[in-house]
């Protein structure tokens, strides 16, 4: 029986039955050895074959073989053939090869952790989702670029967050010290007066927009509520427990001790409005010093 010569052989053909060695390493003329010769490996081939490109690069028999036996590790591995530009069939095939769902909704879009109560612009995300699919995004990479984007909203909701919580303590600070026991009740004022006077879409406007911790919107909408009751601000005694700022107690223990009549009650223990001068009057210097 014949042995059947392998492929290299065949190819090759006598390069395999090159001399032998002379016993000072160099392997006869086989490749251009250390003998001078300057035969190369591809003379022994038959004349279609010596000249062909795809093994002008192989400068021995070694780099030949190596480059047949990588081919025969791809054989039955899939390969992807790249389309030309125009081909509009052939690139999505590919796409969908390299894992593009079957339509642009696969792109799954999930609401990032502690966006809760705010409102979705599904609309925005469908434009996403088509683009991604237009471009042949895989589905993985399309969800990468959704929890990139979440990422920079959660980012700028807590910046935004922080920003408001600082700003709303600042008008907070800013306003007990200018109107120190009556904060609380000045504050309601203002409220009322928007609920009152404003429009039911105004209190939501000003805390998504953060005008409602602006200290000088406040004070407005308060002022606006002492001249709706100016008669009862004016008339220190018939204030019904009114609470005064401190500048505005100032001012009233100011206009009490120019009045005779309230003075006269207010020094004098036997006179029938004494006490009342005189709570009056401690009210008035507690809510003036609020910090004495």
């Amino acid at each position: 029986m014949f042995k059947k010569k392998s492929i290299l052989a065949r190819v090759c053909g006598p390069v395999f039955f090159a001399e032998p060695s002379d016993g000072d390493g160099n392997g006869g003329n086989f490749g251009g050895g250390a003998g001078g010769s300057d035969i190369s490996w591809r003379d022994s081939l038959p004349d279609d074959m010596r000249n062909h490109p795809a093994i002008q690069d192989f400068k021995d028999i070694t780099g030949l073989t190596k480059s047949y036996l990588s081919q025969q590790e791809m054989i039955g591995k899939d390969r992807i053939a790249i389309p030309g530009e125009e081909d509009t069939e052939g690139w999505s095939k590919l796409y969908t090869k390299l894992g593009r769902p079957d339509k642009a909704e696969g792109y799954e879009y999930k609401a990032p952790e502690g966006s809760e109560g705010l409102n979705i612009d599904n609309e925005l995300v469908s434009q996403y989702q088509k683009k991604f699919y237009e471009l042949g995004l895989s589905k993985k990479q399309g969800e990468a670029l959704f929890n990139l984007y979440n990422e920079n909203v959660v980012g700028k909701i807590k910046g935004l967050t922080a920003e408001a919580e600082k700003r709303r303590q600042d008008t907070q600070t800013l306003l007990k010290a200018e109107w120190g026991q009556a904060y609380e009740q000045n504050l309601n004022m203002a409220k009322n007066v928007i609920k009152e006077l404003g429009d039911p879409d105004l209190i939501p406007f000003l805390e998504e927009t953060g005008l409602g911790n602006d200290p000088r919107l406040v004070k407005i909408f308060y002022n606006i509520a002492t001249k709706t009751s100016e008669d009862n601000f004016k008339q220190g005694g018939n204030n019904h427990g009114f609470i005064s700022t401190p500048e505005q107690a100032k001012t009233k223990i100011l206009q009490l001790q120019a009045d005779d009549k309230f003075m006269e009650a207010y020094m004098k223990k036997t006179h029938p409005e004494h006490n009342a001068a005189v709570k009056r009057m401690a009210d008035l210097f507690s809510q003036a010093y609020p910090e004495g």
